[in-house]
């Protein structure tokens, strides 16, 4: 698989969405070698309004996301397995957006 450009960041599908509109989404981008994957909350279902809830880095996307998971894992027990995990899913990474202005 190729490597992710260093301005493009990725935005996953709701992983979680709450009664109160809140939901958790996932951002992945690449600073020089590493990944950097964000799981974070949506509050009232406004992404420019969302908290960082876990952070993670990793050499591949998959390590990032998964540790980025397991650290969210220790702060909401039930939180379910996110849709873009299972192989041969059609949930996968959803929006590119550019960092460039």
């Amino acid at each position: 698989m190729a490597r992710l450009p260093k301005d493009v960041l990725i935005t996953t599908q709701p992983v979680r969405v709450f009664p109160n509109e809140d939901y958790l989404y996932v951002e992945i981008s690449r600073a020089n070698v590493q990944y950097e994957c964000r799981m974070k909350m949506a509050r009232q279902g406004d992404p420019l309004r969302s908290l960082d809830v876990a952070r993670a880095m990793g050499k591949t996307m998959r390590e990032a996301e998964d540790k980025c998971y397991q650290r969210a894992l220790e702060r909401f027990p039930r939180l379910p397995r996110p849709p873009y995990s299972k192989k041969g899913s059609g949930a996968s990474r959803t929006l590119l957006k550019s960092t460039q202005t």
